[in-house]
């Protein structure tokens, strides 16, 4: 029977094995099993495409990805036998809701491709709380020619000119975001019957239609200090309204990563464990700092693993609602069993 050192040392053996692959990871690779691939029954006759420009564009779409990726955050996995697939992950950076998730998208490149986009599928069917742009998975870009009106509506495909970096760069920078609720510019996102009541925003100075009206003047004055005061108003809902769309995004962001480490994406299983083992300290040194009221994205790990606030501790009521601090501690126990699982030690 294995005596409990010797089994601490076969655990950190497999510990720094974990981390070892992980660090080799390659950013680029062709690979050649895609049988869980979103699109894998989604095949075109190469009859109705120019073959040669088709399979010239993605194969200079393969070069592109292999020497310009970022270095930590997005990784590719292209398939030799099929090359109308192509796989993405992307880590969640520091700043947002979605730090240290592991974002996969599935994209097909359809026949007339490059004259159109590809199309461009996240891998979770219930994603719309992660963000407006995703509906079921299907991710809702101008730049894919499915736009909803969101941050990018004046940014089209355009054929020789669009590329699947750019994608990519846009779901990082402008999807993967600080404040996701403002990707999408509908109407009613940020109306009133969707953010909270005046009596949530307390101010002492009310402001009446009766002052000053005996002048022009006054009548002025009054209507620009009512005007101003009401749009304050809109911006402190609007701001609250946005916090607790970022706790949301949040909470689905470690629905995510349990779903992600119990089952993860062929050919990236040594990325998910190496990632989760390097991060796993701090994800949950951040659910920690979110309950106790730092607002969520304002976490960041640090050198020494343990983290920080970034940008200052707001007060709890504000930062921390009871409703999302109950849903956070339930996730934090399905990620802790997920961790574990993995062999992430040490997690109290």
């Amino acid at each position: 029977m294995m005596s409990t050192s010797a089994g601490l040392r076969r655990l950190n053996m497999d510990c720094k094995e974990i981390l070892r692959k992980w660090k080799l990871f390659k950013h680029f690779d062709i690979v050649e099993d895609y049988s869980d691939h979103y699109y894998s029954c989604s095949r075109s006759s190469s009859e109705q495409r120019n073959e040669k420009k088709w399979a010239k564009a993605i194969q200079d779409e393969w070069k592109r990805l292999k020497k310009d990726l970022p270095d930590t955050t997005i990784y590719v996995r292209a398939y030799e036998s099929r090359m109308d697939l192509l796989r993405a992950v992307i880590v969640g950076v520091d700043g947002t809701p979605y730090h240290d998730g592991l974002f996969f998208f599935d994209l097909f490149f359809p026949n007339l491709y490059p004259d159109v986009p590809p199309e461009v599928h996240l891998d979770d069917e219930d994603s719309l709380l992660l963000n407006p742009i995703f509906n079921h998975g299907y991710v809702c870009l101008s730049l894919l020619d499915r736009g909803i009106g969101g941050i990018d509506e004046f940014e089209n495909w355009q054929p020789g000119v669009s590329s699947v970096m750019q994608i990519l760069l846009s779901l990082q920078a402008l999807v993967l975001c600080e404040k996701p609720v403002y990707t999408d510019s509908s109407d009613d996102m940020m109306d009133d019957e969707v953010m909270m009541d005046d009596d949530d925003i307390t101010d002492d100075d009310d402001i009446t239609d009766e002052d000053d009206e005996d002048t022009m003047m006054g009548n002025l004055i009054t209507t620009t200090r009512f005007r101003r005061k009401k749009e304050g108003r809109k911006e402190k809902k609007e701001c609250i309204y946005s916090l607790h769309y970022s706790e949301t995004v949040f909470l689905e962001s470690l629905r995510l990563m349990v779903r992600t480490m119990r089952k993860p994406p062929k050919n990236f299983k040594e990325f998910v464990r190496g990632h989760f083992h390097s991060r796993a300290k701090g994800i949950v040194a951040a659910c920690k700092a979110y309950m106790s009221g730092v607002q969520v994205g304002r976490w960041c790990v640090v050198k020494n693993g343990e983290g920080g606030a970034r940008g200052g501790v707001g007060s709890a009521g504000k930062s921390c609602r009871p409703e999302f601090r109950d849903s956070l501690a339930k996730g934090m126990d399905e990620l802790k069993k997920a961790l574990t699982k993995i062999g992430v030690q040490n997690l109290d």
